[in-house]
């Protein structure tokens, strides 16, 4: 009897700890932020208009654009202020990056998006 009650107990410790270390830590840089996310394209009166999100080494990009659906995904590089992106169809895109709370700024040849956390 003590020896089940005992072997309960370590079982018990062990699944505790298991589950424990299963938790991933809060991310600490920009970086770790943006590609832990999904992030929402939202219009100007706050509809969600596509998804933005980093899986399997690339960026996707899901949306409606002028009643068209746009997708996009292509592998990328990533710094502490920029996505590069060497995309066959539109060539090498440096897009400047800035994650502020549960925004997402992206800037692209001067134009700026924001987009919210999902």
């Amino acid at each position: 009897m003590i020896l089940k009650k005992a072997l309960l107990l370590i079982i018990c410790i062990i699944s505790v700890l298991v589950t424990a270390s299963c938790k991933s830590a809060a991310p600490t840089t920009a970086k770790e932020e943006l590609v832990l996310h999904q992030w929402k394209i939202m219009d100007s009166f706050e509809h969600e208009q596509g998804i933005v999100f980093f899986e399997n080494g690339k960026m996707n990009i899901n949306a409606k654009l002028a009643d068209e659906n746009f997708k996009f995904s292509d592998e990328y590089i990533l710094d502490d202020e920029k996505i590069i992106i060497n995309s066959k169809e539109y060539g090498v895109l440096n897009i400047g990056y800035n994650v502020s709370g549960e925004n997402l700024e992206l800037e692209y040849f001067g134009k700026k998006i924001t987009l919210k956390k999902k």
